[in-house]
This record gives structure tokens, C-alpha cells and sequence, in this order.
């Protein structure tokens, strides 16, 4: 009877493994509660075991990155701390940009305001899930990818990952070098000053977390939240309000504003950064929603008040009027740039990093040496891209977010309705704060698969990238891949537990016939 579990079982159960170490389990142990208990108990207390050593190992080294174990409570910072350091990941000096470019299209004040709350919204829902699960679980972005897409697929993910992260390094270096260069009337090879500055960049995270945590909340975020509400307040001050609320010239659709603040604040791997944080809805939805507020709400309306009050027409003229008018000298301009750009870069090169360990197993300062070069050379090919940001906002948009809707849909939804059924889990509540993962088959990956290339084809076809598709390129274009990637894998699992519980079913009627 044994055989007849495991040949209709077998391909539906995410913690199949856990039957081959248990040989002794049979029909009757299978189909009973106490036994699914007592596998399951002793699945948990094994990848805890594995954990903890892991973590113990990783705390006795000098960084904190617990590649391979989650971040121990005692390790956690306070709820302050991760309000400060993702304020710095949402407010940059492009969303000041941004916000020019909302009145140089011709958008009144009162469409930037409704379509950056819009956007906004979007961004908390979407990033209070992402980082939340990192939260609860304390696992970084990788490893809660693994049970659903095997070590193949996490690799192929993280190239990609690698890639656009390094790609943002690079390009903020070339931003600033640019607002420099702007500043000091300088005509030098931008990758000449840009190469240097990369390199300078990545001084925090030669220390870990700890380096771009403490960065964040004893210098950047002060400053950028002192100098976001003096320009505010100022240029607001210099404002007609009539003027301001006129009616808008753009003929185009206001989506276009959620659109470019969603994909300029859009991180996808929010878990690697809450996993440092409390445990709490409350306390991962506070950070998140003071960070918008500053960073995708004050930061692109002061632009767009800057840009009414310059009356300037290119880009080059208002960044020298914004410096002129908010830091009246230039090294002042200077010191303010030199913060925000490098507190945001510490972001995407931690992102980087945690890809890279997970493609290649090395030392954390030899990644940082290594993406430093590819860094610097990618900044040289950035520099003759006009449309590097658009194209990185695009790709932040859609790339990483459709896989993690993926983990939202497994952590989130079916989780839950597989409480009572915890061998068909990916994520098994062990203890209040601790998760045990089960690994995945075949067909699990190749469904979490398929859901994410057909979400990223969604968002090709919508972009409007694709000449012959720009037909489709209509509202808020970025949620439709992200609909799509937790539609289909939702689907997808949906089939795969009726098809485990079908099986089941025949399994316990054949025993019962057996019986009798």
C-alpha cells in the first residue's frame, strides 16, 4: 500500500522529500492527521537545526548578511531605523526630476498630486506585502525564491537581478556626475569623474547592512528630509496657488505619473531589507508609508513647483535653478547630492550583491571589488544612453515585482488555505516567527516559471516598447504584468492542490476498501 501513496502522491507533494526519510510512514500513517503532524514536525526541526547553525555562523563574522539563514530577532533594528534607511531608498534627486519633466508635459498641480497619491498607494500595497514577508520570516530575497523556482531558476533571476541593480548603480553615478558638471560649468568625460565616484560609492556596504543602516539614519535621511521640506515650503511659498490649479495643457493619459513613480521607486526585493526589521504589519506599513510621503509625494511636486516657478524648458537650466535656489552656492549643492546619491546607490549595490553571493559563493569584499569594475564599465556605455533612466524604471518595474508576486501568492494565499494541509505548503509556520521551507518538484518550478516569463511578455506587450503593440499601452500598464504573474501561478496552484487532493482521496478510498 506504501507503493500506491507514492505513485499518486508523489508529483503533487512540495515536501516529497520529507517521504523519502521517512520510509517507514505507510498507508495508514499517511492518511492519518497525528503522522502528517509528526513528518512535518520533523521536517521543521531538521531545516531548523540547519538554520540555526547557519546563523550562528554567520553571526560570529563581521557583516550581516545571513545568506543562508534568517536574521535572528536579536539582530533586528528598530522601527525608526527602518524608516530613515528606506526613506533613503524612495527620495533621490531624480523624483525632483521627475516631477519637472510632469510640468514640462504640460501637467497641472493637480494632476501631479492625484496621479503621485495614485501611484503611491499602488507602491505601499505593493512593497508593505514584498517587505512584510521578509519581516515575518526574516529570509532574504533568494532564498524565498528557491522552493519555487530550484537553484537553476533563483540563478537565472538573480543574473538579472545582478544586472539592472549595477545598471542603476552606474547610471546614478552619471546623474551626478552630470548635476556636477552642471554646477561648475565643466566640460570634462563624465566616466572620468563617474568612475571614481563608483568606487567611493561603495564604502558603506564594505560593511555590510550595518554600513548602509548606520549611513542612513545618522546622515542622508536627516538631510534629504530637512532639504525636501525647505525647498517645498519654499517654492510653495513663491507659488500661485491660481496659476498652480489651472487646468493642465497634456492631451496624453495622466497614468502616465503612477507609471514613472511606481517604476522609479519600485524595488521588487523588499524582503532582503524588512528582513532586518520587527516582525509587525504594523511596524513594516509604518516605514513605508512615511517614506512615500517624502519620497514619491513631496519629491516630484517640489519639482513640478520648481519647474513652475524657474520657467525653465530643459533639464540643464532647471538643475542649475534648483541648486541656485535651494543651496544658494554650489558646494553646498554639492555636499546635498553627494548624500542622496550615495545613500540611494547603497541600496541598489547591497541588491547587487545579495544577487551576485547567489550566482558565485565568495567573499562579500571580493563581490564588492568585482561589481565595483563592472560598475565603472558600464558607466561608460550609460553615459551615450539618453534613455538609460526610462529603460532601468521599465525593467525595475516589471522584472523582479512579477516574481515576487509569485511569493506573495504562495505566502499569502495559498499558505493560508493550506493551514490544515501543511505537506503541500511552501512556507510551514514552525514557531511564532520561524518558517520552515519545503523544496519544490518539477513542476512546481516550472509553473512559478511559466507564470513569470508570461507576466514580463505582458509587460513587453504593454509597455508600449513594441511599436505594432502600442495599442495596449493604455492606464497604470505596469500592474497588468503583475496581475498576470499572480493570476496565472495562483491558477496554477490552485489545479496542483485539486489534483494532490483528488489523489488523496482515491488513496483513502482504496484503503477503506481494503479494510472492509
Amino acid at each position: 500500500m506504501p507503493n500506491i501513496v507514492h505513485s499518486l502522491l508523489w508529483d503533487f507533494m512540495p515536501g516529497k522529500d520529507i517521504v523519502e526519510r521517512h520510509p517507514s510512514a505507510g498507508l495508514k500513517d499517511v492518511s492519518s492527521a497525528s503522522a502528517l503532524a509528526e513528518l512535518s514536525s520533523s521536517r521543521r526541526n531538521h531545516v531548523q537545526d540547519a538554520a540555526a547553525a547557519a546563523a550562528a555562523e554567520q553571526s560570529s563574522q563581521d557583516h550581516e548578511d545571513f545568506i543562508d539563514a534568517p536574521v535572528p530577532a536579536e539582530r533586528r533594528y528598530g522601527t525608526l531605523t527602518m524608516t530613515l534607511l528606506w526613506i533613503t531608498m524612495l527620495t533621490n534627486f531624480p523624483m525632483v526630476i521627475i516631477g519637472f519633466e510632469f510640468y514640462r508635459m504640460g501637467f497641472s498641480l493637480t494632476q501631479v498630486l492625484m496621479g503621485t497619491v495614485a501611484g503611491s498607494t499602488i507602491l505601499v500595497a505593493f512593497q508593505f506585502f514584498s517587505g512584510y514577508i521578509g519581516a515575518r520570516t526574516g529570509l532574504n530575497y533568494s532564498l524565498l525564491m528557491e522552493p519555487l523556482f530550484g537553484k537553476l531558476g533563483v540563478r537565472l533571476i538573480c543574473a538579472a537581478w545582478l544586472l539592472m541593480f549595477i545598471g542603476w548603480y552606474a547610471l546614478n553615478a552619471v546623474l551626478m556626475v552630470d548635476a556636477i558638471k552642471g554646477l561648475f560649468g565643466l566640460s570634462i568625460w563624465t566616466p572620468f569623474l563617474a568612475v571614481p565616484i563608483i568606487a567611493a560609492m561603495a564604502i558603506n556596504n564594505w560593511f555590510g547592512f550595518r554600513g548602509v543602516a548606520n549611513f542612513a539614519r545618522y546622515l542622508a535621511a536627516p538631510v534629504l528630509i530637512l532639504w525636501v521640506i525647505y525647498a517645498f515650503t519654499k517654492a510653495a511659498a513663491h507659488t500661485s496657488m491660481v496659476l498652480a490649479l489651472a487646468p493642465g495643457t497634456q492631451t496624453f493619459s495622466a497614468a502616465i505619473i503612477p507609471v514613472l513613480v511606481i517604476g522609479n521607486a519600485t524595488w521588487g526585493n523588499e524582503a532582503d531589507f524588512f528582513r532586518y526589521g520587527k516582525s509587525s504589519k504594523m511596524l513594516t506599513l509604518l516605514p513605508l508609508v512615511a517614506s512615500v510621503i517624502l519620497g514619491t509625494l513631496l519629491f516630484p511636486t517640489t519639482g513640478w513647483l520648481l519647474g513652475h516657478t524657474s520657467g525653465a524648458s530643459e533639464t540643464a537650466a532647471f538643475t542649475k535653478f534648483m541648486n541656485d535656489y535651494t543651496f544658494g552656492t554650489p558646494w553646498l549643492a554639492i555636499l546635498a547630492l553627494t548624500i542622496g546619491y550615495f545613500a540611494l546607490n547603497d541600496g541598489n549595490l547591497y541588491g547587487a550583491i545579495n544577487a551576485f553571493e547567489n550566482i558565485w559563493k565568495i567573499k562579500r569584499h571580493n563581490a564588492v571589488l568585482f561589481l565595483v569594475l563592472l560598475a565603472a564599465v558600464l558607466a561608460v556605455g550609460l553615459t551615450y544612453c539618453p534613455n538609460a533612466l526610462d529603460t532601468l524604471a521599465s525593467l525595475s518595474s516589471v522584472v523582479l515585482p512579477c516574481v515576487t508576486m509569485v511569493i506573495i501568492c504562495e505566502f499569502f494565499v495559498v499558505r493560508q488555505f493550506l493551514l490544515q494541509m501543511p505537506m503541500l505548503q511552501i512556507f510551514t509556520q514552525s514557531e511564532e516567527c520561524h518558517f520552515s521551507l519545503n523544496k519544490s518538484n518539477k513542476a512546481m518550478c516550472i509553473g512559478a516559471a511559466v507564470a513569470v516569463v508570461s507576466s514580463w511578455a505582458v509587460g513587453i506587450a504593454t509597455s508600449g516598447v513594441v511599436p505594432q503593440l502600442k495599442y495596449l499601452n493604455s492606464g497604470v500598464w505596469i500592474l497588468y504584468p503583475w496581475f498576470s504573474s499572480f493570476a496565472i501561478y495562483g491558477t496554477f496552484r490552485a489545479l496542483q492542490i485539486y489534483g494532490a487532493l483528488s489523489a488523496y482521496k482515491k488513496v483513502e478510498r482504496a484503503y477503506e476498501a481494503v479494510n472492509d
